[in-house]
């Protein structure tokens, strides 16, 4: 599992390059860390409640993590030498975690003991406090790590640390090894560094809390080796009031809008928000152009997203219903998001005739049937374009949520259209071979029938209220026909007879 992971950042790097390998890694860093929160074991468990529990975040996500902060120790020629190694000697044969540090060993000539009983067999990740100090009157740089993490959570590490301090620009770099729960490493400078940059390479599985200025940030974003600097340092800058926010910054921000990686320019685009007015027109027509033509459908969601409030609602709405034709789906959902908000008698009209044009996507699906939850009324116009709609569904989980949404739809209809949507849902529970969709149909079915009860049993005029039941009548009878011919054991254990 582990190596499952590791090979997405392998070959991302390989097609796209460091910079998507690492934007990758940090997100994957971020999805252990999210499941650590609550759940803390070890990656390698020799005891199991259920089959599944090895499936998580720990085993690929930390899994994969751990292996690239061992490629970065041992360097890329060893790390792969003892891959080709490890694959070698034990081919075709089961294997465990001691065979692959022995074969690292034996390429590397170091004891790796430390290295695997520290993240492969226990739990947790280091918490790192740092703080910087330079002493003038003896021309020392000092840089202080202390391990914070409660002993429940992991043990005290051994950790390589790349440090670099800057000057004018020019790094000095270095590695210090942190292996106590608290050190400080001192450095001869000639004067106070610019900034000095913790786990410069971006490797470390750990939370590091340091305190820099929004100078320091400035400095780390134009002179960082790393993707990780530039997008930490743009976190940082949407965290700042409008009292520490400066020109600089703007410029910063400006040039992250054009960055070549995507996350860069997502992440600029949210603080567009924080800059001044002065530049409303430069980013009115930037935001215009990024949800047309960038190459990026997150990118472009998050132009959407910053659009509002920016242009004038008339250009908004035309610039939303230029994205629903998007080749990404993605990016068609959100338009359609917030054209419902501006809803017109056509809008929701003109969207489901846009998508039953477009080529079958499964997740596009799934997202565009949502519509039904904004429909309040039948239009006659649009039941064909439904029905239509799920025709072309061909997933059996798609189809669920489409029957889903369409249930409650049917339940917020007046009167004799209803009949409409039994037919359909009846229909569906005749001719549909998959049980899972035919549960779903039958769901749909109890939950208007269940809502016609509440109708008609809050409707004071007897002549309506007849009418009400007759339908409720009819539709029960022929549920419990079709529910006494099914023979399917799985579903049947999910629905029950309505009489």
């Amino acid at each position: 599992e582990s190596f499952a992971n590791y090979s997405e950042y392998l070959w991302i790097e390989h097609k796209y390059g460091k910079e998507a390998a690492d934007i990758y890694h940090h997100n994957e860093m971020l999805g252990y860390k999210e499941e650590a929160l609550t759940k803390n074991v070890d990656l390698i468990r020799y005891y199991h409640k259920g089959s599944e529990d090895m499936f998580d975040s720990h085993s690929y996500a930390k899994g994969g993590r751990i292996l690239h902060m061992l490629r970065h120790l041992v360097g890329d020629d060893a790390f792969f030498a003892s891959l080709r190694l490890y694959l070698i000697r034990h081919a075709f044969q089961s294997v465990e975690a001691d065979q692959l540090r022995i074969a690292f060993e034996d390429v590397t000539g170091k004891d790796l003991n430390w290295f695997f009983n520290q993240w492969f067999f226990n739990k947790g990740y280091p918490k790192l406090y740092v703080q910087y100090a330079y002493h003038p009157e003896t021309k020392k740089q000092t840089v202080t790590i202390e391990q914070i993490q409660p002993a429940s959570f992991a043990p005290i590490y051994r950790l390589p640390i790349d440090l670099a301090l800057y000057f004018d620009g020019k790094a000095e770099r270095t590695c210090v090894w942190l292996d106590s729960a608290k050190q400080t490493f001192s450095f001869p400078v000639q004067r106070k560094p610019d900034w000095i940059n913790i786990d410069e390479s971006g490797v470390l599985l750990a939370d590091i809390f340091e305190t820099k200025s929004a100078t320091d940030y400035l400095q780390q974003y134009k002179q960082g080796s790393c993707i990780l600097d530039k997008l930490k340092a743009l976190k940082y800058f949407g965290t700042l009031d409008a009292k520490a926010w400066h020109t600089e910054i703007n410029q910063i921000i400006l040039d992250a809008l054009h960055y070549p990686n995507a996350t860069i320019r997502e992440e600029a685009i949210r603080l567009i928000p924080q800059l001044p007015d002065t530049l409303n027109p430069y980013l009115t027509d930037y935001l215009k152009k990024t949800i047309r033509h960038d190459t990026d459908p997150n990118v472009r969601i998050a132009a959407i997203q910053e659009a509002e409030g920016k242009l004038p609602e008339k250009e908004f709405i035309s610039v939303l219903s230029e994205a629903v034709n998007d080749s990404a789906w993605i990016v068609v959902n959100e338009a359609i998001d917030y054209l419902i908000e501006y809803e017109t008698d056509n809008t929701i009209l003109l969207l489901l005739n846009t998508i039953n044009k477009k080529p079958i996507a499964s997740s596009f699906y799934v997202e565009a049937i949502s519509i039904l939850k904004y429909l309040d009324e039948f239009d006659d116009k649009l039941m064909p374009i439904l029905l239509s709609l799920y025709d072309r569904l061909t997933d059996p989980n798609d189809k669920m949520t489409f029957l889903h949404h369409f249930g409650d739809y049917m339940c917020r209809v007046h009167g004799d259209k209803r009949e409409i949507g039994y037919q359909f849902l009846f229909k569906v529970i005749e001719s549909d071979p998959m049980w899972f969709t035919r549960a779903g149909a039958y769901h749909a079915l109890i939950l208007i029938i269940e809502n016609d009860r509440a109708l008609a049993n809050k409707e004071k005029d007897k002549d309506l209220k007849k009418i009400i039941q007759n339908r409720i009548d009819s539709a029960v009878s022929r549920y419990d026909y079709f529910y006494s011919r099914e023979r399917n054991a799985d579903l049947l254990n999910y629905i029950v007879p309505m009489k």
